[in-house]
């Protein structure tokens, strides 16, 4: 038993020591265990539960739901619907990409456009059938324009 046990520390020691030495650069690694096989990293691609709960993980929506399914903000600190066919969403001032680079309405812009003009491939495509246009008015501010409003379900 006792040969067991000297046996893991020495190992947990082994396994600590380069993470002391000064010469070595700290790795960032994000471990996530899910029990199904996720088959792409791009959120565009497919449109599985299982990507879509990875990839939760990293990217964030302009709106989500909250526990109570109430649409709350995320990237988006408001949004108004000035028509039927019209929404303008003003983003987070303090939204970052993890290189600390703020997101900017050009940035939302060119996520919708390249799911717009992209190929069928990528699964996402169909939830923006509907949207005709999408510009940046400011830096922080986007306009959807829509073909139609949407129709909720009775």
């Amino acid at each position: 038993m006792r040969g067991s046990v000297r046996f893991a520390l020495g190992l947990v020691l082994l396994l600590l020591l380069p993470a002391c030495s000064k010469d070595v650069a700290p790795v960032r690694v994000i471990r996530i265990s899910v029990p199904y096989e996720l088959d792409s990293l791009d959120p565009h691609a497919r449109n599985t539960l299982s990507n879509f709960a990875i990839l939760s993980n990293f990217y964030e929506p302009l709106i989500t739901t909250d526990s109570s399914m109430r649409i709350v903000p995320c990237l988006a600190r408001l949004w108004e619907n000035p028509d039927l066919n019209t929404w303008i969403f003003h983003l987070q001032p303090n939204a970052r990409f993890q290189d600390g680079r703020p997101v900017l309405a050009s940035d939302v812009v060119y996520t919708f456009e390249r799911l717009m003009k992209g190929s069928e491939e990528l699964e996402m495509k169909g939830y923006i059938l509907n949207i005709m246009e999408v510009t940046a008015i400011s830096p922080l501010s986007v306009r959807i324009r829509t073909s139609r409003p949407h129709e909720h379900p009775a």
